[in-house]
């Protein structure tokens, strides 16, 4: 589910060019936040028992 939402996510980032080179927080099929530092993201993702954790980068 989370990784569904994370491919839906990455085509719009890449068009509207929002959350580029940050740390985005995806759980139960929602994107939770957007940080620019990993530990933010981590701290954010933690109370999900499944949670995706990733880095959206320009390439």
């Amino acid at each position: 589910m989370n990784e569904k939402q994370y491919r839906l996510l990455k085509s719009a980032v890449a068009k509207k060019r929002c959350h580029l080179e940050q740390c985005i927080i995806i759980a139960d099929g929602k994107l939770l936040g957007a940080e620019d530092c990993l530990e933010n993201a981590w701290a954010l993702a933690s109370p999900y028992e499944t949670a995706l954790v990733t880095r959206i980068s320009k390439k």
